[in-house]
């Protein structure tokens, strides 16, 4: 499996766990992955179905031709997690966003293919040569990163949709969404309200201290 983890990046602990654990890598990760799958001749189906447009900016990616902080820039968006959201599905992409993607594969174009045609000649396994273990290995990952895209349903997934909404209710707090409640707007909060603000509350208190705790270590 030695080629899955030099293409991916990923350190031969990260693959076995995929293999054992089906702990799908996210992000870069799983881009990478898919892309490795796909130049093996794996059909993964979300991936066929992104479309010309976004597939070229998964390959881009997946073939280290930029990396996702480059292409984050270079298309104007904030933050990186909104690029594995879109390549996910998670929004859709705006006719802006769309001519910049493309207008970004053509000043990469020949850089791209070269890309693809060097990792077919050390990354391409020979399937007919491979050991019947390496074979399994390789059949598992790819039913893993399969089931992962029909379902559109891992932790990692939700995590990084569930951000992109945070950054747009921190936009709408900032702007004062909520302040110089008069006490009758505030009396006509239900018990809902007042238990779903105070859970959310908990959520971000939660958060916030683990980020703080591990930023110290």
């Amino acid at each position: 499996m030695k080629p899955i983890a030099d293409f991916c990046g990923l350190a031969p602990k990260t693959l076995q766990r995929v293999i054992d654990h089906n702990q799908i890598p996210v992000g870069e990760g799983l881009i990478k992955l898919t892309c490795f799958l796909d130049l093996q001749g794996y059909r993964i189906i979300e991936f066929e179905r992104l479309g010309k447009v976004l597939r070229s900016l998964a390959e881009l990616i997946g073939f280290a031709v930029l990396s996702p902080g480059e292409v984050t820039k270079l298309i104007s968006y904030q933050q990186t997690s909104q690029i594995y959201t879109l390549l996910r599905g998670g929004f859709s992409l705006s006719k802006e966003k769309e001519a910049k993607i493309y207008d970004l594969w053509k000043s990469k174009r020949e850089e791209l293919e070269s890309k693809k045609k060097d990792a077919l000649k050390r990354y391409r396994i020979d399937l007919t040569r491979s050991s019947d273990l390496e074979r399994t290995k390789l059949e598992l990952v790819e039913r893993k990163v399969r089931t992962l895209s029909e379902t559109n349903d891992s932790i990692g997934v939700r995590r990084l949709a569930t951000l992109d909404i945070m950054r747009g209710l921190r936009s709408l707090l900032d702007e004062g969404l909520f302040e110089g409640l008069s006490q009758d707007e505030v009396d006509s909060l239900g018990h809902s309200d007042v238990l779903c603000i105070a859970k959310l509350s908990a959520h971000f208190s939660a958060l916030s201290l683990r980020l703080v705790c591990d930023h110290k270590e």
